[in-house]
């Protein structure tokens, strides 16, 4: 569901970026590092610069003769880090940052000299758990259905709220020995830092509490003794000093908390008495929300409605938390217009409810604009399907986009299956491609193949019925890549077949010609896979591919029929006019080349310097081309492909075999010595590639490339003492190539 925010740090502005440049210079100085680290600290985790923070805490913890307290507190900053940063991570992830976030913590309590900062390592101990069962407790909630996430949610909170009152309990004894003694020194703390500790305990039990009572039952006597408590707290906290964010913090959690007690109208006087203490917008963006909640309670969206209107007009903008309050209520709204069938105001509800979503997405983003899209999405699902079948749909999709996977395929089977039944042909088939695509991506292969057939059989007439058959068609492929039995080869190659002839026209039939031609390639049958990669057109997906494809197969043609001692020309007539097509495609210089057409260029250029009569000067400048675009270009455009390192030392040693063809031995001498100054790895790939192109060519030119590989590797022996046994063999291998050459 949320790694929409794990790449945050990646889409920061500049001006965030030198915030904490300057915040990293601040901190240079010996004199202020004390007094600004935990400002320093705060300031990255509010921009999201989680990595900055992290790495920065790990050079300060790996370096030697540090003193405890330092040691200190860099855990905390480091345990402080992992626990934001999970929060904006999913998965496996997020996982290891809450384990990294404890084990900090836990390791440095076991150290000696622990002891006396115990309390401080307690609480940030209890406050991992604190962070994670608010977090489990929003996903709770958007999860309804979701019973082991409820459990794990009480489970954290609960557990937070043991410690947490435990330290407060040993906290507040701390404090009242102080005064007992009449100030004496009774701990390395300072008591002020044991109050703070203290009050920060307290509000974090309560919130714990708080967020506990949203996953309980509200007609139970648990709930209303949790809240009592986080209540009891709360009011305590709240007649602190004001300014103070825990003050300020309990007296709106105070609100909320009589809210849920529905004690209404004490909440109303509670945010009125918070609002004529405090102007700031941040202050009273929270109020508002808890106003426009206790709207919302009451049955009055229009209220809502209206307050949140004040607010846009006011700030021009909502917070993430009222763009899902606004959606909200406008669906309170829809709801209250569809009870008194006032058809012609509630399709203006609907509009306006697309429009809030949208603007959600596009203002806020992240937890609350996914939020909100849900709720649309639901009231959607219910109108068209009803709300078991939505409830279903709903439950598959949030299961999927958190990350749930296995309860992900179960949930969109239950979907599928129903919709199936209520003859809901076309998403029955989109909730059963998602299974089995889920499926695939867990590595479940044999069930992801049976699934993607099923769909094949029960909606041949679906329009994304093509998707599922050529998907079962791929999984068959997988199955054969496994395991190469003629059963499974007849088997993926009679779905490819059929998938051609079923789907006739359609891009999938086109990308299943692809997959036949690389099977039959694999199979070493050219001239089947030659004519497959020549049905594929240009302007699809795999076009330039396949272009790639077949200059690939007729060279493999060329060189069987070489070996067999036959006749080439007509097939390298036929290789060149097809391929010199393909190139009069290719864009024209000084645009680069992408990887598929240097790869096309180089394998004609090849087909060229083979011919029993060489066009040295159409290779030339296919290798010049190919060279060109190497140097010019920024990064791989195309990955995955064969690599642009890759790529320039085939150009380079067809260059050395197209100067040496063409007498110039001086010429090529000068570029194999070039290569020679580079590293040991690129003069062996070199070397290698033109043992390997040395084959074909004439004897002559056998002869000058064998003299060019001796001279390099000689060369290359000289550095001996700076290869790796691997590639010290290499070299021995190409020696011996060369002293047999020559």
């Amino acid at each position: 569901m949320w790694s929409i925010f794990q790449n945050r740090e990646k889409l920061l502005s500049s001006t965030g970026v030198l915030c904490a440049l300057g915040l990293l210079t601040l901190l240079s100085s010996p004199a202020s590092a004390d007094k600004k680290t935990a400002e320093y600290f705060r300031q990255l985790r509010s921009r999201h610069l989680f990595s900055v923070a992290e790495n920065y805490c790990l050079e300060q913890l790996a370096g030697e003769n540090s003193s405890f307290e330092n040691e200190l507190e860099y855990t905390l900053e480091l345990s402080k880090t992992y626990t934001e940063h999970a929060r904006f991570t999913s998965g496996e992830d997020q996982r290891q940052l809450w384990e990294l976030a404890v084990e900090r913590v836990t390791k440095l309590m076991r150290k000696r000299g622990a002891e006396e900062y115990l309390p401080l390592l307690q609480h940030q101990h209890a406050s991992v758990l604190y962070s994670k069962g608010r977090y489990l407790r929003w996903q709770a909630m958007i999860l309804s259905h979701d019973d082991q996430l409820r459990s794990a949610a009480v489970s954290d909170l609960q557990a937070a709220i043991a410690q947490f009152r435990t330290l407060e309990t040993e906290l507040s004894e701390a404090l009242r020995k102080i005064a007992r003694t009449k100030g004496a020194r009774v701990s390395v703390l300072a008591p002020h830092k044991i109050r703070n500790l203290v009050n920060s305990s307290r509000y974090r039990l309560a919130v714990c509490q708080l967020n506990l009572a949203y996953l309980q039952n509200p007609d139970s006597a648990g709930y209303a003794k949790t809240l009592q408590s986080a209540e009891g707290l709360f009011r305590r906290l709240a007649g602190g000093f004001i300014g103070e964010a825990i003050t300020v913090n309990s007296q709106i959690r105070l609100a909320e908390c009589l809210r849920l007690q529905n004690q209404l109208a004490a909440a109303q006087k509670q945010l009125a008495d918070v609002t004529k203490k405090y102007q700031s917008a941040e202050i009273l963006n929270r109020v508002l929300v808890e106003r426009a909640y206790l709207f919302l309670a009451v049955g009055r969206p229009d209220s809502a409605a209206e307050l949140l209107s004040q607010q846009r007009k006011l700030r021009g903008t909502l917070s993430g938390e009222l763009h899902f309050v606004n959606v909200q209520t406008l669906l309170e709204l829809w709801k209250l217009t569809q009870q008194k069938q006032q058809q012609a105001l509630a399709d203006s509800l609907k509009e306006q409810l697309l429009i809030a979503v949208r603007r959600a997405e596009r203002e806020a983003g992240g937890v609350w604009s996914y939020r909100c899209r849900l709720l649309l999405e639901n009231l959607e699902n219910v109108q068209k399907f009803g709300p078991e079948l939505a409830g279903l749909i709903r439950k598959a999709h949030t299961l999927h986009a958190t990350s749930e996977l296995p309860k992900a395929i179960e949930a969109y089977a239950q979907a599928a299956a129903l919709a199936h039944r209520q003859q809901h042909a076309k998403t029955a088939l989109q909730l059963g491609y998602a299974r089995a695509h889920l499926l695939l991506e867990t590595n479940q292969l044999n069930p992801a193949t049976e699934a993607f057939r099923e769909l094949t059989e029960q909606f041949p007439d679906e329009t994304q019925a093509a998707d599922a058959h050529l998907m079962w068609s791929y999984c068959l492929g997988k199955l054969y890549d496994k395991n190469r039995t003629k059963d499974r080869r007849t088997a993926y190659t009679q779905a490819l077949e059929d998938h051609r002839k079923q789907f006739s026209g359609q891009p999938s039939a086109f990308e299943a010609t692809w997959m036949l031609a690389r099977l039959e390639e694999r199979r070493l049958q050219s001239t089947k896979a030659l004519d497959l990669y020549l049905e594929i057109p240009e302007d699809h997906p795999r076009g330039l591919d396949a272009q790639v494809g077949v200059a690939r197969t007729y060279e493999q043609i060329l060189s069987r029929l070489r070996e067999l001692k036959q006749p080439v020309d007509a097939w390298e007539t036929n290789a060149i006019n097809q391929l010199q097509t393909f190139a009069e495609w290719f864009p024209k210089p000084p645009e680069a080349l992408s990887q598929f057409q240097a790869e096309l260029a180089l394998r004609l250029a090849r087909i060229y310097l083979n011919r029993s009569q060489p066009d040295y000067n159409r290779a030339e400048r296919l290798l010049e081309r190919v060279l060109t675009t190497e140097e010019n270009r920024s990064t791989d455009v195309q990955p995955g492909l064969v690599s642009w390192k890759s790529l320039r030392n085939t150009a380079v040693q067809l260059q050395i075999v197209s100067l040496a063809g063409q007498g110039q031995p001086q010429r090529a001498r000068a570029l194999v010595l070039q290569l020679a100054t580079g590293s040991a790895e690129e003069v062996l790939s070199v070397l290698n590639g033109l043992m390997q192109v040395r084959v074909e060519m004439d004897s002559n030119t056998r002869a000058g490339l064998g003299e060019l590989q001796l001279q390099t590797a000689l060369d290359l022996g000289k550095r001996a003492d700076q290869l790796q046994p691997d590639q010290k063999l290499r070299l021995q291998h190409c020696l011996a190539q060369a002293y047999a050459a020559t």
